[in-house]
Order: C-alpha cells, then structure tokens, then sequence
C-alpha cells in the first residue's frame, strides 16, 4: 500500500483523516485504491507480433447514508483530489 503514498503529497494518516472526516456522519463507506499494471507480448513464429502495457494508478470513494449512496473516483492520488471527493 505504501506505493500509493511514495509519488504523492497524500500520506496514508492524510488519507485516513479525511476518509473519517467524510465518513462522520455517513452509515458506511469506503476506500478503494488500485495499482495494477499487465504486460501482454504475442509472438507468431518466434518474432514480436505486437505487445501491449497498461499501468492504471487511482482510487474510488463509496458513501452510504441510508438509501442514498454516493460514489467519486480518481485517477490522482493528492490531498487536493480526495478532499474534493
């Protein structure tokens, strides 16, 4: 997890903080934070046909407060991007 702290002004007791701040009041919730990368390389008769990579890097916020749900997603991790969510 600590991936997600290294490249950004967001430390993990930040993230914390305002996660429980806009929680407070809420019946449930969470946070998602992803890091995923893949590499696909396709070979046709021992040559490189083609080759793919993917680096996704972001989070996702879920507030339940009764039937009301709430939901806001980034693709930057920073004080700034969380609080706004």
């Amino acid at each position: 997890m600590n991936d997600f702290f290294t490249k950004t002004d967001l430390s993990r007791k930040d993230a914390e903080n305002i996660i429980s701040e806009t929680l407070n009041k809420c019946d449930d919730g969470e946070l998602y934070l992803e890091n995923s990368k893949s590499e696909s390389i396709v070979l046709d008769d021992d040559k490189i046909k083609s080759s793919t990579y993917s680096s996704d890097l972001g989070y996702g916020l879920r507030a339940v407060t009764g039937e009301v749900v709430g939901y806001s997603h980034s693709n930057e991790i920073s004080k700034n991007s969380l609080k706004q969510s």
